[in-house]
């Protein structure tokens, strides 16, 4: 629902990166009778009215300017039109400068949504989402699905206010979850970064090109020819990730600007999400081989992968079995040259990041530390020994960030 009616302002309202369409908001008193002035439709029709949507053209003096379809909004304070014209941002441009000319003010979007941080910090994920997965499962919890469970949190308060103390109360096993659904939900606000890693010449920008599906880092046989970390964006299952090439960890570096780049890359893995560290498949069961950072790998962080298993290992190119007497699990070899063993290594990574744990879940989600924050107090205020006040404290400051609940 549109706010105050009054000025008459118009705003872009999707992401200005390549899309199918993009919405201009044209809201104010006066909205309607401007766009009746500057719109055509097939059979002269004016404004449309109530909740129908139109097609028709924008004009410009006596040219067209954009194809339309115009999506009255319902409002208790004014005029609010949302006009869907092709997408990314010089069609949507062009309509906020012929608006303009015509004296209405441009305001940015986050201008005219709600105040809430709540409702602000969904909606500012939603238009800086880059995949389509990512988009739709931020819509979903717009749609009232994380509302719904910060109001649920706020009942519970409001009883252990009401109450002398708290011994009966149980921890709702719900509101914890959610807390915990931060560890792959955060994901949607942030994209995770993945670091490959490795020795010189161990294919690490080829790596990086294939998982792209284009060229983007150089590739030589010349070992270190990497030497600052490249990053890229890509899609995985429709969310974002970032990757980075970095320039192969040695013991010793005796050139400045290689070393310089093995710091960097030593920098970004401490706040990597995932490490990809690249060996050779020659290197399976051979001792002390697998050199690698020892705290990534401590905390779980490091996946290794097995590059060359067309050129050392035998048999086929997924299946890297180790050298070393006994079963060991969780070996993926590949050929980044050839490609083989690339969807395995998606789906891996699929796995290790969480991707797949929202791509079925169809709940609530904490997307930011301020929504965990917000969870963690409600749910200690509702612990066995927890004071009305301590109930009172959580409740105000979750109002503040997701408003009030009536009785």
């Amino acid at each position: 629902m549109c706010d105050d009616a009054a000025p008459l302002v118009c705003s872009m309202l999707t992401p200005q990166a390549p899309s199918g369409i993009a919405v201009v908001r044209l809201r104010g008193q006066g909205a309607v009778a401007l766009l009746g002035r500057l719109l055509r439709r097939p059979r002269g029709q004016g404004v449309p009215k109530g909740a129908r949507a139109a097609y028709g053209v924008i004009w410009q003096a006596d040219r067209p300017l954009d194809e339309v379809i115009v999506v009255p909004q319902s409002s208790s304070r004014g005029e609010c039109l949302d006009l869907c014209c092709h997408g990314g941002a010089a069609a949507a441009r062009s309509l906020l400068e012929l608006f303009a000319a015509q004296g209405v003010e441009v305001r940015p979007w986050t201008r005219l949504m709600p105040r809430l941080p709540l409702d602000s910090e969904l909606l500012e994920a939603l238009l800086a989402a880059e995949g389509d997965t990512q988009a739709l499962l931020l819509a979903h919890q717009m749609s009232g699905v994380l509302k719904a469970a910060f109001d649920s949190l706020a009942r519970l308060l409001r009883t252990a206010m009401r109450e002398t103390g708290v011994d009966n109360c149980v921890e709702p096993a719900s509101l914890r979850i959610l807390a915990q659904s931060f560890a792959f939900g955060r994901f949607l606000r942030e994209p995770p970064l993945v670091v490959i890693t490795g020795a010189p010449n161990a294919g690490k920008s080829t790596l990086f090109n294939a998982i792209l599906g284009h060229s983007r880092a150089l590739t030589s046989p010349v070992p270190g020819t990497t030497r600052d970390p490249v990053e890229a964006r890509f899609l995985l299952h429709g969310l974002p990730v970032r990757l980075v090439d970095t320039a192969g960890d040695v013991e010793r570096e005796v050139d400045s600007l290689v070393a310089e780049g093995v710091g960097l890359a030593r920098r970004l893995l401490a706040d990597a999400d995932l490490e990809i560290q690249l060996l050779e498949s020659s290197a399976i069961g051979r001792a002390g081989s697998e050199r690698g950072n020892q705290a990534a790998r401590d905390t779980g962080k490091t996946f290794r992968v097995y590059n060359k298993v067309d050129l050392f290992a035998s048999g086929s190119a997924i299946e890297a079995a180790p050298a070393s007497s006994g079963p060991r699990r969780g070996l993926l070899g590949i050929s980044a040259l050839e490609g083989a063993g690339i969807p395995e290594l998606l789906g891996a990574l699929s796995r290790r990041l969480r991707f797949t744990d929202l791509l079925v879940h169809d709940g609530p989600l904490a997307v930011t530390p301020l929504q965990v924050e917000l969870l963690e107090r409600g749910l200690a205020a509702l612990r066995q020994g927890a004071s009305p006040a301590t109930a009172e404290a959580a409740l105000a400051r979750l109002e503040s960030y997701a408003g009030s609940l009536e009785d």
